[in-house]
């Protein structure tokens, strides 16, 4: 499977930002079936905002903590998607 895939199909159920896409991936044990290291999500998911396929639609800040850019899947990367499917 390839992270653009697992990213893409995540943004499917709903948005979210990169930690909670890992944290997808680790409920789902996708280490233990693909190759898809958990540190790719974070350039994935630049790379598909560069392709329009996501979108930035927040940013969410805790206190003392970094900024998390909350993204969503746009109708091109639904085609993408499915085309990767």
């Amino acid at each position: 499977m390839s992270v653009r895939l697992f990213v893409l199909g995540a943004l499917c159920e709903g948005d979210a930002h990169g930690y909670d896409i890992i944290e997808k991936g680790r409920a789902w044990g996708l280490e233990s079936w693909s190759d898809i290291s958990f540190s790719s999500i974070y350039h994935a998911l630049r790379s598909l905002e560069r392709e329009a396929l996501v979108r930035e639609v927040a940013r969410e800040s805790d206190e003392g903590r970094p900024q998390k850019t909350v993204y969503r899947i746009t109708a091109k990367g639904r085609a993408a998607f499915a085309a990767l499917i």
